[in-house]
């Protein structure tokens, strides 16, 4: 069995951030089952895992609003992060591109002159 593992790259907060964190999840459960570190506490697995993640990614993880004693469970800091990570997947604006018409459309439709409407509608 390998003595060691290669650390995963750096959790990037980008663009990215959704395969980013994918990817390093899914390293740091691969590293922490085949190392034996699993079973060790909750607190020891913090550590690991903010000694994996970028500095950014630390910045990011001190913003969370969690107590000292949150801080140091593996299980509220993981779920801190998927909660973090499933923000950043969610769309702002479900009319993404298309915010001009949508306002455009909602001026028309609020005029009432019917044939000023039907004749800007047409356009």
């Amino acid at each position: 069995m390998m003595e060691s593992f290669e650390p995963p790259s750096a959790l990037l907060i980008d663009s990215n951030f959704h395969e980013n964190y994918q990817k390093i999840k899914q390293s740091f459960d691969i590293i922490m089952l085949a190392m034996g570190y699993d079973s060790k506490s909750s607190t020891v697995k913090v550590t690991m895992w903010l000694n994996i993640i970028s500095e950014e990614a630390v910045v990011l993880y001190k913003t969370f609003d969690m107590s000292e004693a949150e801080r140091q469970d593996f299980d509220r800091v993981k779920k801190a992060f998927n909660d973090y990570h499933k923000l950043q997947k969610t769309p702002y604006c479900e009319f993404k591109g298309q915010t001009d018409s949508v306002v455009q459309d909602g001026i028309v439709l609020g005029i009432r002159d019917k044939c000023l409407q039907e004749h800007l509608l047409q356009e």
